[in-house]
C-alpha cells in the first residue's frame, strides 16, 4: 500500500518495501516547522495536484507579499537567524565542550563535538598541541560502564584578500570518539553518556540509540526523522523541536545544515554571501545539540556545505590547485568535514573526494549518501563506488534501501525545476534496477512527495521521491510554483518553463541551473527530457 499522509507523519506499511516480503512497520516523521504553507501533494492523481494557498496566518502578512523588484515572495515570519550574539547559539567561553553531534558509522556510532574558543584574526598557522577527547557511556544516570577515546583536531580557514585576511578562522578543537559495541539492551531511555577530556566534561546526555541498530538488528517499529536545509532561526529551532519530541531513532539529512556561507567574512551579523563567517558553524552546533545529541544521524553535503563564494571557483574539482579563492588548504567541504565525519572518514579532516559519498547499515535499512556537487558520472570515482556499493547491499539484512543527495530530482517549484535531468540520466535507471525504496532530497525549501515514479511516469517498481527541504532556514519556504507565472518585476508574466526549455533545446548550458551545478554537468550531458537526442548509456549496473 502506499504512503499515507496525516499530520506530518507518513507511515509506511508492512508491504510498502515491494520486493521484500517481510512484515514491518516504520513510519518516517517528515517533521515540518509549522511555518510550511502551499504544501503540494502528489498523489490525488498523476496528472494533477493540489496547491495550497499562501497563508498569512501561518506565514505572516510579509510572507505573503511579492516583491515588485523580482516577482518573488518576501521573506516569511521567523526566518531570521538569531543574533550571534543571542543565549540559543552562544557557544560557552569558558572552554567547557559544546555542540554534541552524533553519526552512524560501520556498526557503531561516532561522536563529535568541540572545545575551546574560535579566533579570528590574521591567523596563518595551526597549533601543534595534540589532545584526547573521550566518551564515557552507560545504561543509568551517571553509571558509566564503558569509555572510548579519540582525537581532537583544528582547521585555518584562511582568506588571500589582504583586507579579508584579517578575518581568518581558526577552528575550536574538534573532537571526535568512534563509539562501538555498545550493549544491545540499552537503558529505558537510550544511553547516557558523558563527552570531554581529562580536565573538563560536558553534562549529562542521552542518547536515543540502540546497540542492537548499529550491529544490524532489526526491530520494529522503527522511526527515522527526515529533514534538510535546517539553519539557525526560530523555525529551525521548531522543526528540532518537533523531531526530539517525536523520539526518532535516526536521523536522515541530506544536507544544507548551517548556512554559513551566507554571511560576510567579516560579520557573522550581515548576510551577503561573500566569504562566509565560520562563527556560525560554531552557532549552528549550539542551537542544535538537542536534537544531534541524542538522535544519531546520516548526513550528505549540500550546496551551502561548498563555501567556496569567495572570488574563487563555485565547484569542487574545476581548480588546479583546488584553492577555491582561499588561502591554501581551504578545500571546499571543508567545514563540513572537518566536523561531521562519517563511514568512509579515513582521518579527521578527510578532505579526500572519496569522503562525500557512503552507504551504513543501521536496523532494518541501508542509506546511500550521493553528492551532487562534485564529478557523478560514468568514469567518475562516486559512480564507480555506487556501482560496487549498491550491488553488494544485502536486502536479506536490511530490507529497506533508501538513497539521499541534496537537490531533491523531483519538485514542482519554480526554483531548481530540472536542476537534476544530468545526475538522474545516470542514476535513475540504478535507483530502479536495484529496487531502492526511498530517495530523499531538499534543496527546495518545501515539503512534496511523489508516487513510485520513474522518469516522469508511475512505476510500482520505482523509488517514493521526497523533497524535504522545509526545515526552516533563513532562506525561507519557496512559493513559487514552476507552472505559475511571476506576478511582477523583471520577468514579468512568464514561467520557469518558458524560460528555459528554449534554452535547453538550443543546447544553452550557460542557462541550465545555478552555476555551481553547471559545472557539474557539462553540456554534453544526457537528460531525461527536453533533449533532442537520447541520454548516453550508463556504464556498467544491471541491465
Amino acid at each position: 500500500s502506499m504512503p499515507k499522509l496525516c499530520s506530518g507523519l507518513v507511515h509506511l506499511s508492512p508491504d510498502f518495501s515491494r520486493r521484500i516480503p517481510v512484515s514491518l512497520f516504520l513510519s518516517f516523521f517528515l517533521l515540518n516547522a509549522a511555518y510550511c504553507n502551499n504544501l503540494r501533494i502528489l498523489d490525488s492523481d498523476p496528472d494533477s495536484h493540489v496547491s495550497v494557498p499562501c497563508d498569512p496566518a501561518v506565514v505572516g502578512e510579509r510572507g505573503c507579499k511579492i516583491n515588485p523588484l523580482n516577482g518573488w515572495y518576501e521573506k516569511s515570519l521567523y526566518n531570521d537567524d538569531f543574533p550571534i550574539d543571542h543565549p540559543a547559539v552562544s557557544p560557552p567561553i569558558d572552554g567547557s565542550p559544546y555542540g554534541m553531534h552524533v553519526s552512524v558509522d560501520k556498526s557503531g556510532y561516532i561522536f563529535s563535538w568541540q572545545a575551546g574558543v574560535a579566533q579570528i584574526g590574521p591567523i596563518n598557522t595551526i597549533p601543534s598541541q595534540r589532545k584526547q577527547g573521550f566518551v564515557y557511556i552507560g545504561l543509568q544516570s551517571e553509571a558509566y560502564i564503558q569509555s572510548f577515546a579519540g582525537d581532537c583536531v583544528q582547521f585555518l580557514r584562511s582568506y588571500n584578500e589582504p583586507t579579508a585576511a584579517l578575518y581568518n578562522y581558526l577552528s575550536p578543537l574538534l573532537c571526535h570518539v568512534r563509539v562501538k559495541n555498545l550493549p544491545k539492551t540499552q537503558g529505558p531511555d537510550g544511553y547516557y553518556y558523558l563527552y570531554g577530556d581529562a580536565a573538563r566534561n560536558s553534562t549529562e546526555r542521552v542518547l536515543r540509540a540502540s546497540g542492537s541498530a548499529a550491529a544490524g538488528g532489526r526491530t520494529y517499529p522503527f522511526t527515522i526523522a527526515a529533514v534538510a536545509d535546517l539553519g539557525q532561526t526560530v523555525n529551525s529551532t521548531a522543526t528540532r523541536d518537533r523531531i526530539v519530541a517525536g523520539r526518532a531513532e535516526l536521523l536522515l539529512f541530506p544536507g544544507d545544515l548551517s548556512y554559513a556561507d551566507a554571511y560576510a567574512y567579516d560579520s557573522p551579523d550581515r548576510i551577503n554571501y561573500n566569504g562566509t563567517h565560520q562563527r556560525r558553524w560554531d552557532a549552528y552546533v549550539t542551537l542544535m545539540e538537542p536534537l544531534l545529541s541524542a538522535v544519531p544521524a546520516v548526513y550528505a553535503a549540500g550546496n551551502h556545505e561548498i563555501e567556496a563564494g569567495w572570488n574563487g571557483c563555485v565547484i569542487c574539482g574545476t581548480c588546479d590547485p583546488p584553492t577555491h579563492g582561499f588561502g591554501p588548504g581551504n578545500p571546499c567541504f571543508q567545514s563540513f568535514n572537518y566536523r561531521f565525519p562519517n563511514p568512509r572518514t579515513r582521518g579527521w579532516g578527510d578532505m579526500s573526494e572519496s569522503s562525500l559519498y557512503h552507504g551504513v547499515d543501521y536496523g532494518p535499512i541501508h542509506v546511500i549518501s550521493l553528492n551532487n556537487y562534485i564529478p557523478f558520472g560514468p568514469g567518475s570515482e562516486q559512480y564507480a563506488w555506487f556501482l560496487g556499493h549498491v550491488a553488494a547491499v544485502d536486502r536479506s539484512r536490511t530490507p529497506w534501501l533508501i538513497v539521499q543527495f541534496h537537490a531533491a530530482p523531483y519538485h514542482t517549484y519554480y526554483a531548481h525545476y530540472k536542476e537534476m535531468e544530468c545526475f538522474m540520466s545516470f542514476y535513475e535507471p540504478l535507483f530502479l534496477a536495484y529496487s531502492v525504496d526511498l530517495v530523499l532530497g531538499g534543496h527546495v525549501h518545501a515539503y512534496e512527495r511523489t508516487h513510485p515514479v520513474y522518469k516522469y511516469q508511475r512505476n510500482g517498481c520505482a523509488p517514493v521521491y521526497l523533497s524535504i527541504g522545509d526545515g526552516g532556514n533563513v532562506e525561507g519556504p519557496y512559493r513559487n510554483y514552476v507552472d505559475e507565472p511571476v506576478s511582477a518585476g523583471p520577468l514579468g508574466n512568464v514561467t520557469y518553463c518558458h524560460l528555459l526549455e528554449p534554452a535547453l533545446r538550443a543546447a544553452a548550458p550557460d542557462e541550465w541551473g545555478p552555476p555551481y551545478q553547471r559545472q557539474a554537468h557539462p553540456p554534453s550531458c544526457g537528460t531525461i527530457s527536453w533533449q533532442t537526442a537520447p541520454p548516453p548509456a550508463a556504464a556498467g549496473g544491471p541491465g
